[in-house]
């Protein structure tokens, strides 16, 4: 019986026409990156849209690490700051409240 580590699976598994970045958890202070481009190159002239972006979070990842991690943070805290919405569907009885992620 043939064995397949885990990056292998998660490459098998990736959906078409897609740019993938996945962070792997190493422990709470580290994780592994990989980023997959599963487009297909039709015009090599051209750099589509989702390449351009694809590579710039890995430069920004190689290059601006701390930036990251500040703006992370800014927007954890924002998110956090604002509280749950709530939100009530008009001639109805429902009100639906979202407090955000569930830890």
């Amino acid at each position: 019986m043939t064995t397949i580590d885990d990056t292998e699976f998660e490459k098998a598994n990736l959906m078409p026409n897609r740019w993938y970045i996945i962070l792997r958890k190493i422990d709470e202070e580290s994780f592994s990156v990989s980023a997959y481009d599963t487009t297909t190159v039709e015009d090599e002239e051209f750099y589509e849209a989702g390449t351009v972006v694809i590579n710039g979070i890995m430069e920004l990842l190689e290059t601006d690490f701390d930036k990251i991690m500040e703006s992370g943070l800014v927007r954890l805290m924002r998110d956090v700051s604002e509280g749950p919405s709530i939100e009530h569907e008009e001639g109805t009885n429902v009100v639906k409240i979202d407090f955000g992620r569930t830890q």
